[in-house]
């Protein structure tokens, strides 16, 4: 009974391998996966041989199509799937994606569930390149039945239990037959059936579940339950290095583009590498001197280099205002000489101010008086009037008796 107990448990052990080997030994009969994410949504391409493909990441983690001959669009879109030729397994994958992503490769267990096998990180239009022959790592038995599902490994499924394909060190997975996987707390992140779902964290906030890998490194949540929250994790991990960049020294620079890291706002991406710098002249540019100036300076092993010409740093300020105050000076002589300061022409005019028009004041009518009677003169003596004649015979008279009068006040 004993030997026949250890013979069972020795056929498992092998049916439990046998997908591991089968992965190692020949990768060509196991069906590759590739998952590409992001935090939003991203326009990638994928090169490999001689062909580009293009498509996109939805906001909702599912790809628009599929990308060549060789990968595939999965039935539910969330997968490229590698087609299981020699040629499509040995290919080197170059993707690139306008945000920060991820590409995990993954392998199909028992046709149902994907098992991550190498993770690939890439910032904004940085090329990461996935080698499904190199990626592949001897792999061990997991215990998930057991550590993670709280189910039980049996030789074989008692009655009232239904075997499930979850991993066993020994045996097969067995678990309550109707039984379901709850997705509701954090520790429910290292469940594969609860990738993508979400949780509540300790504070009772919805979080979103990452299965093995953490995606999401900004949200103070440990999305993939290894101990590990954000940047502390190795998939979050945004060093120069984690990135596969290098940084470049002083007298060197990035032959491709320059990304942002942990402690660095350039780190050359493996795209490029640092090469050192080429002198001024070797650009083509311009050495400019200390009373010179540029418009755009660039890097060169031998100091600033200009990559227009230089230009003049002399001040035409004080110049300007000297030709100011000499033209305000030639015209006020020109007024001088046209007699515009002559004594008069600038006094000012005294303004009369228009006179007030007459107020009228209101007088109420009166009646008028009537003129007294004056008594009649009977006496009055009328004298016709002279004639012309008379007036002038009167004239000698007149004059003889003023002139005696005028002879007695002598003689006095």
């Amino acid at each position: 009974m004993k030997k026949g107990m250890i013979y069972a448990l020795l056929v498992l052990s092998i049916l439990l391998i046998a997908p591991v080997i089968a992965l190692v030994a020949d990768p060509y009969k196991v069906d590759w996966n590739m998952q590409i994410d992001s935090s939003g949504k991203a326009a990638c391409t994928i090169v490999y041989g001689a062909g580009k493909y293009s498509f996109n990441l939805n906001e909702d983690k599912t790809l628009s199509k599929s990308a060549g001959p060789c990968l595939s669009l999965s039935s539910d879109k969330y997968w490229l799937k590698v087609a299981k030729t020699k040629e499509c397994v040995e290919k080197i994958y170059n993707i690139t994606c306008d945000n920060d992503f991820v590409v995990s490769l993954l392998y199909l267990e028992k046709g149902i569930y994907n098992v991550p096998v190498d993770t690939f990180s890439g910032s904004y239009n940085e090329t990461v390149t996935v080698d499904i022959i190199e990626s592949i790592p001897p792999v061990t038995p997991s215990n998930d039945c057991q550590e993670v599902y709280k189910y039980t490994c049996w030789a074989s499924c008692p009655s009232g239990e239904e075997e499930v394909a979850y991993s066993c060190q020994s045996g097969v997975c067995c678990r309550p037959k109707g039984a379901t996987v709850s997705c509701e707390e954090a520790a429910d992140c290292k469940k594969i059936d609860c990738n993508l779902e979400y949780v509540d964290d300790e504070n009772g906030i919805q979080k979103r579940c990452e299965y093995q890998i953490e995606l999401d490194c900004k949200d103070e949540f440990d999305n993939d339950a290894d101990s590990k929250t954000d940047y502390s994790d190795t998939d979050c991990s945004d060093t120069c290095e984690d990135k596969g960049g290098e940084i470049c020294q002083s007298d060197e620079t990035c032959s491709g583009d320059l990304v942002k890291a942990s402690g660095t706002s350039e780190c050359c991406t493996p795209a490029g590498s640092c090469e050192a710098t080429p002198t001024c002249a070797e650009q083509s540019g311009f050495k400019c001197d200390k009373e010179q100036d540029c418009s755009q300076w660039m890097d060169a092993s031998d100091g600033l280099c200009c990559s227009t010409k230089c230009t003049s740093k002399t001040n035409i300020l004080p110049f300007v205002i000297i030709a100011i105050i000499l033209a305000l000076g030639a015209a006020a002589f020109f007024l001088y000489k046209k007699g515009f300061f002559k004594k008069g022409l600038l006094i000012k005019k005294k303004i009369i101010p228009p006179a007030m028009p007459p107020q009228f004041m209101y007088r109420p009518p009166v009646r008028p008086l009537q003129p007294e009677a004056q008594p009649v003169n009977v006496n009055i003596k009328f004298n016709p009037p002279q004639t012309s004649a008379a007036r002038a015979a009167s004239r000698p008279s007149e004059l003889d008796e003023t002139l005696k009068k005028l002879k007695k006040l002598a003689e006095k």
